[in-house]
């Protein structure tokens, strides 16, 4: 699936998208590699998880892969990158949005763009048992450990 319903934090929504190539290059000039085990042409120069690029890509998925949020009044308000002054009726800036409310269209889009790792299953993780027993066979750990022939001078610190 390509397009989701989102209900933000604030109670929000909008449909999102996932990421494309024509998304970067309209915006950047540059088109990045989304596949992470190939090298793209700017691996040398800096880290594909460096911080400056994944605020460049939370800027971009909240431009280009969000549709115009549906407010709970029912007010539709299209994001835009403009000044205070320059917005319109039905427009807010993207410095407006609450913090959650971004965070969640991001990592939506990074979703359904493949740009999550997967993370291990939460049933994989197993927890401790409550009370481990030893085996009674097992015998004195002192008992079980072979002693060395000679004695073993110790140095001082």
């Amino acid at each position: 699936m390509t397009r989701e319903k989102l209900t933000l934090p604030s109670g929000a929504t909008c449909v999102v998208r996932k990421l494309s190539a024509a998304d970067f290059a309209l915006h950047t000039g540059d088109v990045p590699v989304f596949n992470p085990g190939a090298p793209s042409p700017a691996e040398n120069q800096k880290s594909s998880n460096s911080m400056e690029e994944k605020v460049q890509q939370m800027r971009i998925a909240i431009l280009c892969c969000c549709s115009p949020l549906t407010t709970t009044e029912g007010k539709r308000l299209r994001i835009v990158e403009k000044e205070l002054d320059q917005l319109r009726d039905g427009e807010i800036t993207i410095g407006e949005i609450a913090d959650e409310d971004a965070v969640a269209i991001y990592l939506a889009v990074s979703e359904l763009s493949g740009l999550l790792r997967k993370e291990a299953a939460p049933s994989a993780a197993k927890p401790f048992p409550a009370e481990q027993k030893i085996p009674e066979d097992l015998g004195r750990l002192g008992d079980t450990l072979p002693l060395p022939s000679e004695p073993v001078a110790c140095a001082a610190g």
